[in-house]
């Protein structure tokens, strides 16, 4: 479970990242599909909470007793 240190809110935005084809002429959306568009994120990308505005790291965000703690 994610949730916000601060305020509980049990919503997140993370800073997420994605791979895509770049080249001289920008980039290319074409490449943009399934394969490529899942977002990366680890336990120490930037978090923060849309209620209150904390800030921090996912792992500030997930509980010890979390499915996803550690991962």
């Amino acid at each position: 479970m994610i949730r916000c240190p601060d305020c509980e809110y049990e919503w997140a935005e993370i800073l997420a990242t994605i791979m895509t084809a770049v080249g001289a002429d920008g980039i290319d959306y074409a490449d943009i599909d399934d394969r490529n568009v899942e977002p990366h994120w680890n336990d120490q990308s930037f978090c923060r909470c849309p209620e209150c505005g904390y800030e921090g790291v996912v792992a500030d965000f997930i509980s010890r007793d979390s499915p996803w703690y550690g991962h």
